[in-house]
């Protein structure tokens, strides 16, 4: 009987078991790959817009600063404010411009481009938690370097210059060619070596150079003609009813050029600048608003205060003295300030991927939403404050 010889074949490979391990291997690499890919372009893209918004509020914070460090140290002579040994006629809250720096809480751009005047605003000292608008506004008095002068009033004029009668006052002939009607200037005198005073006028009046009154007046060399200059408070968003006179300035005061300039954020966000510039052809001088930075959400201003009382940072709003103080050395007022704290809120333009979702802390009823912010606050002081 033949016997069957039994062939055993041997199949190298991987059995049913080694394959579902191995695509079980492979898929689970697969998966890990894709979170980490995933999860490696979640930060990426956190990374990247938290360099937008950096990059943002380093632009915002260049721009601001470089008007405030140049704001002009405007501080008005007037009854609650008096220089020692002179005495002016006119009311502090009659003063038209009363500060360099005027903070405008609870007003964003529409409301700022509506105003009618440069006084303060009627919330000045309102308690910053009866301000139900989240944006504050500033308005700043530059010296306009585009000019870049000085102007001497006439000290032979025969009567008081400026006038305390009369919105006027008298200039010595070499500024013929530096005033402009219709243009901004401010007033600037110091009746001490410590301390000086300055108000903002605007000229709605030239006279041609004319023979002075008062020639050889207390036996003065000089110039023999000299310039009218009226300063009209009539319909005027700048100049005191009563002219400059009552506020005490005398023929020691110089004349600079000055500018106005305002920064606001829209209500749907965008900080925006623009300057006060008026001329002889448009007295008003409103120049049109340029976006700065269009990713600010929020924008506050925090003024400091310092008297001899010492330093004080206000919570927008400002309590300043009444008529029933009589220390007013240690009392605030907007002539006081000699710096801003800026707080701002920065919005990225892009929603994150991720589970995240982020609030602007200045609204505190605010929703969550998916669009990362940064938080920012830096103090900026007064260059010109004396």
């Amino acid at each position: 009987m033949k016997k069957i010889r039994r062939i055993s074949i041997s199949i190298r490979g991987f059995t049913i078991t080694q394959t579902m391990v191995s695509l079980l291997a492979t898929s689970a690499m697969g998966v890990g790959m894709v979170n980490y890919l995933k999860k490696n372009n979640t930060n990426l893209r956190s990374s990247d817009m938290t360099e937008e918004l950096r990059n943002a509020g380093q632009n915002a914070q260049l721009a601001l600063t470089d008007d405030l460090t140049q704001v002009t140290f405007i501080n008005p002579p007037c009854t609650n404010n008096a220089p020692t040994g002179v005495t002016p006629t006119i009311a502090c809250a009659s003063v038209k411009v009363r500060a360099g720096i005027t903070p405008l809480p609870g007003k964003h751009k529409d409301n700022v481009s509506s105003m009618t005047d440069f006084q303060l605003p009627s919330n000045i000292n309102y308690p910053a938690n009866s301000i139900t608008e989240i944006n504050d506004s500033v308005r700043l008095v530059l010296y306009d370097f585009a000019q870049s002068f000085n102007c001497r009033l006439s000290a032979r004029h025969g009567t008081a210059n400026p006038s305390a009668t009369v919105e006027s006052l008298w200039v010595d002939p070499n500024c013929d060619l530096k005033l402009t009607i219709g243009k901004i200037y401010v007033l600037v005198q110091s009746w001490s070596s410590t301390t000086a005073y300055a108000s903002v006028f605007q000229v709605t009046g030239l006279g041609t150079l004319q023979a002075m009154a008062g020639t050889g007046y207390q036996g003065l060399a000089g110039p023999t003609q000299e310039i009218q200059v009226d300063i009209a408070s009539s319909n005027n968003r700048f100049n005191q009813v009563g002219g400059l006179g009552i506020s005490g300035f005398t023929s020691e005061a110089r004349i600079f050029p000055a500018k106005l300039v305002e920064w606001s954020v829209k209500t749907d966000g965008g900080l925006y600048r623009r300057e006060v510039k008026p001329g002889t052809a448009d007295t008003t001088g409103f120049q049109s608003w340029k976006l700065v930075q269009k990713q600010v959400e929020s924008f506050h201003i925090l003024p400091v205060t310092v008297t001899t009382a010492g330093a004080t940072e206000h919570n927008r709003s400002m309590t300043f003295c009444t008529s029933a103080d009589t220390d007013f050395a240690n009392c605030d007022g907007p002539e006081d300030i000699r710096g801003v704290n800026a707080h701002i809120i920065f919005k990225s333009s892009r929603a994150t991927n991720d589970e995240r979702t982020f609030t602007n802390a200045m609204q505190t009823s605010s929703t969550a939403d998916k669009y990362p912010r940064l938080e920012t606050k830096f103090f900026v002081a007064m260059r010109n404050f004396n």
